[in-house]
């Protein structure tokens, strides 16, 4: 069994005039969200495994924020993930190491939602329903695999197990599906 979870940044600043998109830091809002996250999942037993995570200032200080529920949980900075496509990112997750059983993709839009639909085959359809609608800031899906090697996770083969919008945090039991 493989779980992935895909993470896409919270919300981030807009970028000033000529400013560089890469640079651009979470809201005050969107590092709150971050931080209730990682509280939610850690309340409710889940690993975030090997975290790879893209260089952007955005993607980091998500991880940061959730992090905070994990002490100790370090990522792997990847530069690839800021530009990658859904393709590009599947192949990121096929080469991760076996021994990691859970690992967590901390990356954009729209890379993170077509890689989520590309791979979710199956699961509760009212969470696949709310994942078609829209991966907002700081959304996180959860997809399952029976799978013994990362290298043969293929689209249509996973099941999504949670799908989670800083909406939907209004409580401490509000994980949908954790």
């Amino acid at each position: 069994m493989r779980t992935l979870y895909l993470l896409r940044h919270a919300k981030a600043s807009q970028p000033a005039g000529g400013s560089n998109d890469h640079g651009r830091p979470l809201t005050k809002d969107g590092a709150a969200a971050a931080t209730q996250l990682g509280t939610m999942l850690k309340a409710h037993g889940q690993s975030l495994g090997h975290i790879v995570c893209s260089t952007s200032r955005r993607t980091v200080e998500t991880y940061e924020n959730v992090a905070r529920a994990f002490p100790g949980l370090e990522a792997t900075l990847d530069p690839r993930v800021y530009d990658a496509d859904a393709k590009q990112l599947l192949a990121i997750v096929q080469a991760a190491a076996n021994h990691d059983t859970t690992v967590t993709v901390v990356g954009h839009n729209p890379t993170i939602a077509d890689l989520s639909l590309a791979l979710a085959g199956g699961g509760d359809l009212e969470k696949l329903a709310a994942m078609a609608e829209g991966f907002p800031p700081g959304a996180l899906a959860r997809l399952e695999f029976e799978a013994s090697r990362w290298a043969d996770i293929v689209p249509g083969m996973g099941t999504l197990t949670l799908f989670h919008r800083p909406k939907d945090m209004v409580g401490p039991k509000d994980a949908v599906g954790a």
